[in-house]
């Protein structure tokens, strides 16, 4: 190791980030395999959250912002969106969020030890929650934090469906991007080193097959606008909430993209700040 990258790793220990060899060395130690063959709705789910502790092999396969429900939150930002540019609505969100549960599978979703039993059932989760209390940075009208709030998330409890449950505070050393629909990562190295994963690959691929699913509800009310523009859409609200969700609890961290080359070998290497807004490429 030269001189300048040991300095490096000891003044980013200092700072408690990881510097790119630290990052290389948590991907090396601790990648695992995902079936990219299974699709998406099969995937487990889970959120970019640095305090997800299981380890492999009950690890969920894929980490998206605020996992399922980030999911069902990005498309219905989507729809804010539709009516601010092409006027109308009327959409019955209800019908809406089964139809993008057709994609998800069951929608998953976390709180923490300390909001365990508050009323609101994802408050211990800092994309969900941050969302509801911040609609308009999140493309959300009050009507859609409202149905989200006191219909749909108590009813998924109805359903039998309950929050994982995270403890700890936060202590992530960086944020990997991981651009490869074969890599997964956990959240906690097999040092204790903990970081965000954000798997882009596969956020890109549930939005291009919930546009896909949802599209015969969003053209009968949006009949002037294709599917390619509805997709896109739903990129960009998802982008926007995505953005902001890394820049309250990640803006000082270190990002890096992961991805296989042509002879498979995994390449770790650093995002550039200009892209870092591009959270979804």
């Amino acid at each position: 190791m030269s001189q300048s990258n040991a300095q490096e790793i000891l003044e980013n220990t200092e700072r408690d980030i990881f510097s790119i060899e630290q990052a290389k060395k948590f991907v090396d130690e601790n990648e695992y395999p995902i079936d990219s063959a299974k699709d998406f709705t099969n995937q487990t789910k889970g959120c970019i959250d640095d305090r997800e502790n299981d380890r492999r092999g009950s690890l969920p396969d894929i980490a998206i912002p605020g996992a399922g429900i980030g999911l069902i939150i990005s498309s219905i930002a989507a729809l804010t969106l539709l009516s601010e540019r092409y006027g109308g609505g009327g959409i019955d969100l209800e019908k809406f969020v089964k139809s993008v549960e057709n994609v998800i599978g069951t929608p998953t979703y976390h709180t923490d030890e300390k909001h365990e039993h508050d009323d609101l059932s994802c408050a211990g989760c800092g994309h969900c929650k941050g969302s509801l209390d911040n609609i308009d940075a999140y493309l959300l009208s009050e009507e859609q934090a409202s149905f989200l709030k006191d219909a749909y998330l108590p009813s998924l409890k109805a359903r039998g469906i309950s929050p994982k449950i995270y403890s700890g505070e936060h202590d992530t050393k960086g944020v990997f991007v991981i651009d490869d629909m074969a890599i997964g990562l956990p959240a906690t190295g097999f040092g204790g080193e903990r970081a965000y994963r954000y798997h882009r690959a596969w956020h890109e691929q549930g939005l291009r097959e919930i546009a896909e699913i949802t599209y015969p509800i969003v053209n009968s009310s949006y009949p002037t606008v294709p599917l390619s523009v509805y997709g896109d859409i739903l990129k960009e609200a998802a982008e926007k909430q995505l953005t902001n969700t890394v820049s309250r609890l990640a803006s000082d961290k270190p990002k890096f993209i992961v991805k296989k080359d042509e002879e498979g070998v995994t390449i770790v290497s650093i995002l550039s700040p200009e892209t870092v807004p591009e959270m979804i490429a």
